[in-house]
């Protein structure tokens, strides 16, 4: 095993054990040419807003679907769009820890940062960061034998700061 492999199964160790997470900007992912766009997030919800609003209004006259389509730009701009970058969350963590090769091209192209979730809290930029030091500083420790018990309490939180589990963390 090489040393990116190594330090890249530490990542992977690192995000089960809800110490590591991957901060995505949406306007550099969110295009037709990055590996993890989407076009029917985009194109389908306003659709659906956008028809809706138009056979509210063939209905029920002018006035109703004037309002209707004020009210679905309220939620597009309010809801969907939190949904469109909770997606895009999910395919960006999905494919950078599918394999190293998918790794090192999402790192290529940039737009995400990597964040530690430990004590203290540290985060590397894609593409300007070096993301093997990152692993080699922050997730190494976690991909070694025994690493599971070296941390015992560490996902109840401990002295040092250590954070419970991802699910604890989000809802505190």
């Amino acid at each position: 095993m090489t040393r990116e492999e190594e330090m890249f199964m530490a990542l992977k160790a690192a995000y089960e054990h809800s110490m590591l997470d991957a901060v995505g900007n949406m306007k550099l992912l969110n295009h037709p040419h990055s590996p993890v766009y989407n076009p029917w997030d985009n194109v389908g919800p306003l659709l659906v807003l956008i028809l809706g609003s138009l056979g509210i209004m063939m209905v029920y006259k002018l006035l109703w679907g004037t309002i209707a389509f004020l009210a679905a730009c309220g939620i597009y701009i309010f809801l969907v769009r939190r949904w469109m970058a909770w997606r895009l969350h999910g395919r960006l963590i999905g494919l950078l820890l599918r394999d190293l090769h998918a790794f090192k091209t999402l790192w290529q192209l940039g737009g995400f940062s990597l964040v530690w979730a430990g004590y203290p809290p540290d985060f590397c930029m894609a593409p300007k960061g070096d993301w093997q030091k990152f692993a080699e500083r922050h997730a190494q420790p976690l991909a070694l034998p025994g690493a599971e018990q070296a941390e015992g309490a560490g996902d109840e939180g401990d002295e040092e700061g250590g954070l419970g589990k991802r699910e604890e963390r989000r809802s505190a």
